[in-house]
This record gives C-alpha cells, sequence and structure tokens, in this order.
C-alpha cells in the first residue's frame, strides 16, 4: 500500500484529514509526539552513545564502570 506523509502545523487540518479519511478509505497511521517524554530522551540518547560506540567514535563503558555507576 502507498504511504503518503503529510506535515500539517494546525489541529484543524488533523480534524479535516480524519473526516476525509472516512469518506475517501484510507487511513492515519501515526503522528508524532507532541512533547518528547524524558523516557523517550533517554532512549534517544542511549540509540546516540551506541552509534558512537558501534562507529568507534567513542569507547563504551567496562562492566565494572558500569556496576559503579550512580
Amino acid at each position: 500500500m502507498p504511504e503518503l506523509t503529510i506535515k500539517y502545523k494546525n489541529a484543524k487540518v488533523k480534524e479535516a484529514l480524519t473526516d476525509f479519511s472516512k469518506y475517501l478509505d484510507f487511513e492515519i497511521v501515526a503522528e508524532k509526539p507532541k512533547r518528547k517524554s524524558s523516557l523517550y530522551k533517554q532512549i534517544e540518547n542511549g540509540l546516540k552513545d551506541v552509534k558512537k560506540i558501534t562507529t568507534k567514535q567513542s569507547k563504551g563503558l567496562s562492566i565494572k564502570e558500569m556496576l559503579n555507576e550512580k
């Protein structure tokens, strides 16, 4: 099934798209969160750290260092 991404700034556009979806047989699958939660930010930062380690831009922590972290 083809996909289309629509970015909008106005809540009325979302309402209109929802109404159109009922008549034109399409589905609104996902939307971005309005604000990133602190857990989301922690996960995002963790993934950036993993990327740095895998691309050898940074050295990972040893087991001893991880266990002593507070």
